[in-house]
Formats: structure tokens, C-alpha cells, sequence
């Protein structure tokens, strides 16, 4: 997420610049276009919401290993229930003769 968030910030400040370099060179040739304005307006603004926006600090892999230490020690415990839990579903279902 954190890799994604940084490809596209940096994908739009190139954005910017180009946007921001065409503008320069519409006003020394004293041209003023709306369109451009927008755009690096519009860009400016989504670049800034993309600055503030959060990371989930997780991804995939962090997850597995994070629920690997997590759930690791009380695996055994539920071992050694899984027998005693299997005869109450069966007991419930009806699946003992």
C-alpha cells in the first residue's frame, strides 16, 4: 500500500510539473488557458488529498506473518480440544449411531 501510495504521488507531481512547466510557457507567450489552469488545479488538489490520505500499515505478507505470531501459541491448546469439540458437532448433528 505504502509503495502504492508513493508510485502514484510521484506519478502525479511529474504530472504537475509538466502541467506546471506548459502554463510557464503559455504566459510568456501571453496566452492564458482555462484548460490547463484546471487541470494542474485539479491535480494539485488530488495530490493533496493523496498526501493526507492513510496507509494501512498491513499488507498480504505482514498479515500472515502478524497472524502467524498471533495464533501460534494457542494452536495447541486447540489441538488438544478438537477432539472433545468433533464428538459435541456430531452429537448436535446427529451423526453418532
Amino acid at each position: 500500500m505504502i509503495r502504492a501510495k508513493r508510485a502514484y504521488l510521484r506519478d502525479a507531481e511529474i504530472a504537475y510539473a509538466k502541467l506546471d512547466e506548459m502554463h510557464r510557457t503559455q504566459l510568456k507567450r501571453g496566452e492564458i488557458v482555462a484548460e490547463t489552469i484546471q487541470a494542474q488545479t485539479a491535480l494539485g488538489q488530488l495530490i493533496g488529498e493523496a498526501e493526507q490520505m492513510t496507509v494501512w500499515p498491513f499488507d498480504r505478507a505482514t498479515f500472515y506473518r502478524s497472524a502467524a505470531i498471533l495464533f501460534g501459541p494457542i494452536v495447541p491448546s486447540v489441538v488438544t480440544q478438537l477432539p472433545k469439540l468433533l464428538v459435541v458437532i456430531k452429537t448436535y448433528l446427529h451423526l453418532t449411531p
